[in-house]
């Protein structure tokens, strides 16, 4: 279980609407991703890291 301070709210939600989703894929590495153990463990598939970078795209409009 977790939970957000409400005081943190504004932040989060500035934080999202400014996020660019295209500069941080210019960025993206699946090593940094799996040593940060994020889930779901698919970080070792280098051949999928195209579709993979669909999928968050698609997650995560370009604004």
């Amino acid at each position: 279980m977790s939970y957000t301070e409400k005081s943190r709210i504004k932040d989060i939600v500035f934080a999202l609407d400014n996020f660019d989703i295209k500069k941080a894929m210019e960025k993206f590495s699946m090593k940094e991703c799996q040593k940060a153990n994020i889930y779901p463990d698919i970080w070792n598939c280098e051949d999928e890291i195209d579709k993979i970078k669909e999928e968050l795209i698609d997650i995560i409009p370009p604004r």
